[in-house]
């Protein structure tokens, strides 16, 4: 290692050895003026950190707020469509409640609770007894198949194992009945409902073993469930097949405990207060705490004596004056006393926050009945209204402008509708050679099977339309079955649309039916668009019976209506931004990942550090440069004072030499 090296070496403190400079001290005092610059780089790069890390701050409190407006502003599922349900007696009947259903009371009685089929053979002595050889066909509703017995596995345990091993709708079990003092086998439908009873084919009749009667006893017959949906000659009874009905009431899901013919249980479905009040509480939350975290960093430090850090940020004012303007200012397109915020108990301390008093909003929500929360919703959420009771309004976007519009309805929707080739017979008897049908309805593809008998006309399309719709029971698609004039089945899906499609696939039916297996139909989406002005046409595309206004409409983009029309129409439909809905698109213009104003402050904040970064590390390279040369030009001079010292000690030795020679 050379010497510059060595003093280069942060360890080691250079100082001048021959001259007795401090060197290190004229060269730090020397430098200094570059290390001054390079520390108000870093205090500037600090200070843009800062402001930097503040705006960040700022915007995730932003968002919070942004997603606390949006759960009070979306016209679907937010806290004013929060819904409570309870029953009167929870041992007979249980509801969940969706945000779909409607407020109102419902009066139920439980008729009967389902039950899944169970059978159970003839005791025999010995669960390894030996059992006659065949076949043993076994039906379980829609599910038929057929096993064979013989040698390998004619014992009540091997039996058991097979009938487990080919079905999976059904449950075989050995248990010793203490009253026979012999063991039966029993056979449980995993599923209940008359639909899922067991039928045998038993044709196990050769050979040496013992005979087995699968059905000498019913444990449990097969049973729907039955409830009555309100009161007096005009109620309806609803059969299901489960204990769960959640088709019927829209929005609500009923599981049946037990059957009480004799007593009503009420269902009751309101509005819940509570989850808005708690949304509310979220949402003023969020906003005070932007208000104090702004107030804290605009403000003058007096001890420290310096401004605070986002002081120097005009979008921050921009921001207050943005948000307080939302609240502030009343919401057009609405009753002008829906805008008095402060009787809902909202109301403005002195620094510029906001508090809900919960007392006086369930006052207030309790003095004007359910009408209240719609009246609620129009001053916070995306609302909207329609002039028409077959076009009516649906959603409306973030991105749809408030309000009104035409909405013209050149083809309204259609369902998929399928008719057969030929007329069925007056009389139509149905066996085993020609019971099945293959069809799909929707997107759903089955197999029905028509229950052996003789049939009229009627009789068979009631059979058919039933079997078909139990098929789809756990699902949204629903078939209609008519005859024609003409004495022709006709199939309906009574969804709208592209996506509702009937198609007749196969079976031993067809010929009886009047089918040929290639038959298939296809809904039709609506057609229209959006008029404003009467003069600008906006284009809209169909999903059913919605039309929805296209991404880019410069008005009625996500815009949404449900038409029920049968023919052309329109209608005038009317769409509100409350002040939630403001409040999100207002944060908006500040947070949004691509466009955002405080997104693109922290790029340049960003950007700024970069440089620094940059200018930071070419000072500090200059620096160093610095100090090496003036230690290279120190270490050149200590050694011509060495030098020099050398010299001098030479001539004293030689004069001193002198001095003696010449005495």
């Amino acid at each position: 290692m050379d010497l510059l090296s060595i003093l280069n070496n942060d360890r080691i403190r250079f100082a001048g050895i021959a001259t007795g400079i401090d060197t290190d001290a004229i060269i730090n005092g020397i430098t200094r003026i570059q290390q001054n610059r390079i520390n108000l780089l870093k205090q500037r790069q600090d200070n843009i950190i800062a402001k930097k890390n503040a705006i960040a701050n700022l915007k995730t409190y932003l968002q919070d707020l942004q997603n606390k407006a949006n759960e009070l502003a979306r016209p679907l599922a937010s806290a004013f469509d929060s819904k409570t349900a309870v029953s009167s007696d929870p041992d007979i009947v249980t509801v969940n409640v969706r945000q779909s259903a409607q407020p109102g009371q419902f009066k139920i009685t439980a008729i009967q609770t389902a039950q899944n089929h169970i059978i159970a053979s003839n005791a025999l002595s010995d669960p390894n007894t030996i059992i006659k050889q065949g076949s043993l066909t076994i039906r379980v509703g829609e599910q038929e198949k057929t096993i064979i017995i013989d040698n390998s596995n004619n014992t009540l345990q091997n039996i058991v194992h097979t009938i487990n091993n080919v079905f999976n709708n059904l449950q075989a079990t050995i248990f010793y009945d203490p009253q026979s003092q012999g063991y039966r086998i029993m056979l449980s439908a995993n599923e209940t409902g008359t639909r899922n009873s067991i039928s045998i084919t038993n044709n196990l009749n050769s050979g040496d073993g013992s005979s087995i009667n699968f059905v000498e006893r019913i444990l449990q017959e097969s049973r729907d469930a039955i409830i009555k949906l309100g009161t007096g000659p005009d109620a309806i009874n609803v059969i299901s097949e489960t204990n769960i009905i959640d088709n019927i009431i829209p929005g609500l899901s009923l599981t049946i405990t037990k059957s009480d013919p004799d007593k009503q249980v009420d269902i009751n479905v309101n509005y819940d207060i509570q989850v808005l009040i708690d949304k509310l509480n979220d949402f003023f939350a969020s906003y005070n705490q932007i208000i104090t975290y702004i107030r804290q960093n605009i403000g003058y430090d007096h001890e420290n004596k310096k401004s605070g850090t986002l002081s120097s940020v005009p979008e921050v004012y921009q921001i207050v004056d943005n948000i307080r303007d939302v609240f502030i200012k009343q919401i057009n397109g609405i009753d002008q006393a829906i805008n008095n915020l402060s009787q809902y108990g909202i109301t403005y301390t002195n620094d510029g926050q906001i508090l809900l008093n919960e007392s006086d909003l369930k006052s207030w929500l309790s003095k004007n009945g359910e009408d209240a929360i719609k009246k609620m919703q129009q001053l916070f959420g995306i609302t909207g209204s329609s002039d028409s009771n077959n076009i009516v309004f649906r959603f409306a976007s973030y991105y749809t402008k408030p309000g009104t519009y035409t909405a013209e309805i050149i083809a309204p929707a259609q369902r998929a509708v399928l008719t057969a080739q030929s007329s069925i017979s007056d009389i139509n008897t149905i066996d085993n050679d020609n019971n099945q049908l293959s069809l799909r309805i929707d997107n759903i593809t089955f197999d029905i099977t028509i229950p052996s008998g003789s049939y009229t006309k009627e009789e068979i399309v009631n059979t058919i339309s039933q079997t078909i719709n139990n098929k789809l029971v756990n699902s949204n698609s629903r078939a209609t079955i008519n005859l024609t004039s003409d004495d022709k089945i006709q199939i309906i899906s009574n969804r709208y649309g592209m996506t509702s499609r009937v198609s007749i696939l196969g079976g031993t039916a067809l010929n009886t039916l009047g089918f040929t297996g290639n038959e298939s139909a296809t809904g039709t989406d609506t057609i229209g668009r959006f008029i404003i002005d009467n003069a600008t046409i906006e284009s809209a595309y169909g999903n059913g019976q919605v039309l929805i206004g296209a991404e880019g409409n410069q008005h009625t983009d996500g815009l949404q209506i449900v038409s029920y029309a049968t023919a052309p129409s329109e209608a005038h439909i009317t769409v509100q931004h409350g002040l939630a809905a403001k409040l999100f698109l207002t944060i908006d213009k500040f947070v949004n990942i691509s466009n955002g104003r405080l997104n693109k402050i922290i790029d340049e904040l960003n950007n700024q550090i970069n440089t620094i970064d940059k200018d930071i590390v070419r000072q500090n390279e200059i620096l160093l440069l610095r100090r090496d040369n003036l230690l290279k030009r120190f270490i050149a001079m200590e050694n011509q004072v060495n030098n020099l010292k050398a010299l001098q000690s030479q001539i004293a030795s030689i004069m001193f030499n002198s001095v003696i020679n010449y005495k």
